[in-house]
């Protein structure tokens, strides 16, 4: 029947899927069994030191960390989520939960109370995510916000900013556009980052 077709047809396409992931899983590493959404949101604080903040969360995150945790990584710098939900997405947890040193806090990035809580001033780096839900003519404002409050914070650390308009980055700095281009922003097609 239609239904069996589409069944088999599903378990043909998981099957694939699963060993695709299996067949590369030795070139990251990974928790022995998956975490729980527990040891993801509790977490001693000591433990953010030199690590990587994600702001702001998307539904292919994973693709985002993998590379960070790859086994021929020598240092695995802790990462942490910052997002406004109270609790990680289920689903978003189910593709991520085999990664060691992911946290996530519920927070909001543009208060600083919520930065000085992610120990922001110990931070290596700063990925902060576009949010696609605004409209375009807002539609960075999110990242340029939390742009400026990391920068009250911290100016030592690197900071990625995933910018939806390459006119943004004038909103980054103080500088006219010409010192902008004499600085060290670099766009890229997907990410936007400014040396801190």
């Amino acid at each position: 029947s239609l239904d069996e077709d589409i069944f088999i047809n599903n378990n043909i396409f998981n099957y694939q899927k699963e060993k695709y992931f299996l067949s590369n899983y030795h070139t990251f590493i990974s928790t022995i069994r998956p975490r729980t959404r527990n040891e993801f949101e509790k977490f001693d604080n000591d433990i953010l030191d030199q690590h990587i903040i994600i702001c702001g969360i998307s539904p292919n995150i994973k693709h985002l960390i993998l590379p960070l945790r790859t086994r021929d990584k020598f240092n695995h710098s802790p990462i942490l989520i910052i997002n406004i939900d109270e609790h990680i997405n289920e689903e978003i947890l189910n593709d991520i939960h085999y990664f060691p040193h992911v946290y996530y806090m519920q927070g909001n990035p543009i208060k600083n109370e919520d930065l000085k809580k992610a120990r922001i001033y110990k931070s290596k780096a700063v990925v902060i995510l576009s949010n696609y839900k605004f409209d375009d003519s807002i539609i960075d404002a999110n990242s340029i916000f939390i742009y400026k409050a990391i920068k009250k914070e911290t100016k030592n650390t690197l900071i990625i900013a995933d910018l939806i308009s390459s006119k943004s980055i004038e909103y980054l700095s103080d500088k006219s556009e010409q010192e902008i281009e004499d600085t060290n922003f670099w766009l890229y097609k997907t990410f936007s980052a400014v040396k801190g």
